[in-house]
């Protein structure tokens, strides 16, 4: 089930990070200051970047859950601890971290947004 459930959300990062990316208004919208620097608007006023931000907040936490997980699950090839820690850590480990962390560290900033898409690694879940 857990499995499925990652793979939803493998096919919703497909879809979604990249219009994101393209698109950024709909996530967070960039605004011009007085000196002429950027920054971006609060996303409490616009319901549905809020909602959006909730959504994406929601999905970097499983995420997290599922890089914690992918330690210790077996498969057909690895099942020892010590093979599976070290078959993940070689292969998409990096690849999870870097789509996950930075998007909670930095209260899902735009900024860092184009990281998200590491998670695409992933997609041969979907075959």
């Amino acid at each position: 089930m857990w499995n499925f459930f990652i793979t939803i959300l493998t096919i919703y990062t497909l879809f979604v990070s990249p219009y994101i990316y393209v698109f950024k208004d709909v996530y967070q919208e960039e605004i011009t200051l007085d000196d002429g620097s950027k920054a971006y608007a609060d996303r409490d006023k616009n319901p549905t970047q809020m909602n959006l931000y909730k959504i994406e907040l929601v999905i970097d936490i499983i995420y997290t859950f599922e890089i914690c997980l992918n330690f210790v699950k077996k498969t057909r090839a690895h099942k020892e601890l010590s093979q599976i820690a070290t078959n993940y850590i070689f292969s998409f480990f990096i690849f999870d971290v870097a789509a996950t962390i930075p998007g909670l560290l930095t209260n899902e900033s735009l900024d860092y947004y184009l990281l998200k898409c590491f998670r695409l690694v992933h997609v041969d879940r979907l075959t």
